[in-house]
């Protein structure tokens, strides 16, 4: 890449990805910064511009790509990594020549920089960190338990909702909170996603990297920890470890210190093979938050979708958890319409969203993959009928939940918000 006279001006964008995304993006920042680059706030700014994608669902996939339009209007030099790559690289090719890397190829980064002194490996990863005020999503965060939000979900590819009975308990003291990624890939081969080709397989961190950041998150004051990964809970399975003995590991680091923890992305087959382990935290106080997205209530669906478990036993295990721990949060996520969903599977899932231990969750329109198998399976259901099973959740969801719907419209706008250096309205 060019390389000016000056200091390199570098913009680094954040939003519009998931949280590892956003540690990747940070973690990039560390990086031009520690070779003497100027990090700055627009990419107006900028003489190189580099763009972290999600490419989650179709809906975020063209966000991304308009993001991407946009940036190309710059004049600037751009560089693309993040799941674009990985999920759409020939979509890619056709609109943009530039250089791009996946996500699970990040390190590489360093070979189009060869001018840099510090390498990428040498800069560690930095916590996603906040101050948590409450336990669910900061979109709920100035509602009153009683508002009545309005949503028609008719346009929508994402509901995210909260039990109101949740969201009246959910205020808890400050606590610094970090983000702890304990693995990168997954072992999953599920039909419906395409991230895997971004992520790959399942690499895991060793128990000792875990411990070090742990150690140092702590020292500088943390006290919530919320472990992610792209499959969580399949952390060590690759290294001979084991969810359970991390947690032992930096269990063991604490001392007298009231430390919480929350967990992101553990896939529900867990639940089940770690359930004693899990209660026995969960009936110490020691969770605040558990995210587990089942997907579906129907057992014959979850095998189209090449999830390995079965739904009864998973309802069982997070009702246990639960009842070990009453303030404990319990989030999933579904896919609506997934192909050949029948409306009595559909009416199954919306039942389990109303189970009183779930206190929240997103709803998510299905949309197929590039490559992935639900693509290519039977039964693909009209566009209408997801629309309206949307909301349907909408209505189904209303009178018991707060709810922010998602319009595939509103992510371009979000997208000229962090463009501009302005915060998620989402939060």
């Amino acid at each position: 890449m060019t390389k000016p006279d000056r200091k390199l001006r570098v913009w680094v964008s954040e939003g519009l990805t998931c949280m590892r995304r956003e540690m990747d993006a940070r973690r990039l920042s560390s990086y031009f910064e520690a070779n003497d680059c100027e990090i700055v706030s627009k990419p107006s700014e900028a003489d190189l511009n580099v763009l972290v994608t999600c490419a989650f669902t179709e809906a975020y996939e063209n966000a991304s790509f308009q993001q991407l339009e946009d940036l190309k209007k710059t004049g600037a030099e751009l560089f693309v990594t993040g799941c674009l790559p990985g999920v759409a690289p020939k979509r890619l090719a056709d609109a943009f020549e530039g250089a791009s890397l996946k996500a699970k190829d990040l390190e590489q980064v360093d070979s189009l920089f060869p001018d840099h002194q510090v390498s990428i490996r040498s800069i560690s990863e930095q916590p996603h960190a906040l101050t948590v005020t409450m336990k669910g999503p900061a979109a709920f965060r100035n509602h009153d338990p009683q508002d009545h939000i309005t949503v028609s979900g008719a346009d929508a590819h994402t509901l995210m909702f909260y039990k109101r009975e949740a969201f009246a308990r959910a205020r808890s003291p400050g606590l610094k909170t970090a983000t702890l990624r304990t693995c990168n890939g997954c072992l999953l081969h599920c039909t419906f996603c395409h991230i895997r080709n971004s992520t790959g397989d399942l690499v895991s961190k060793s128990l000792e990297q875990c411990r070090a950041e742990y150690e140092t998150y702590l020292d500088q004051g943390y006290r919530h920890f919320v472990f992610t990964g792209d499959e969580t809970g399949c952390y060590g399975l690759d290294i001979g470890s084991s969810l359970p003995e991390l947690m032992d590991n930096l269990a063991a680091l604490e001392g007298d210190l009231d430390i919480k923890w929350s967990i992101e992305a553990l896939e529900p087959q867990y639940l089940v093979r770690y359930l004693p382990e899990l209660r026995d935290w969960a009936r110490r106080g020691k969770f605040l938050q558990i995210e587990a997205p089942i997907q579906s209530a129907s057992n014959r669906v979850l095998k189209w979708m090449g999830r390995p478990y079965e739904i009864q036993p998973v309802i069982e295990a997070l009702e246990d958890i639960c009842d070990a721990a009453p303030d404990l949060e319990f989030w999933t996520v579904v896919i609506i319409g997934f192909p050949s969903e029948s409306d009595d599977e559909f009416a199954s899932t919306l039942r389990m969203l109303n189970h009183d231990k779930i206190a929240g969750g997103y709803a998510i329109a299905y949309s197929g993959s590039h490559d992935g198998k639900a693509s290519k399976l039977k039964g693909t259901l009209p566009e209408g009928i997801v629309r309206a099973r949307m909301a349907a959740t909408v209505e189904a969801l209303q009178g018991s939940s707060l709810m922010r719907c998602m319009e595939n419209s509103a992510l371009n706008v979000l997208g000229k918000r962090y463009m501009n250096g302005r915060d998620s309205i989402l939060g």
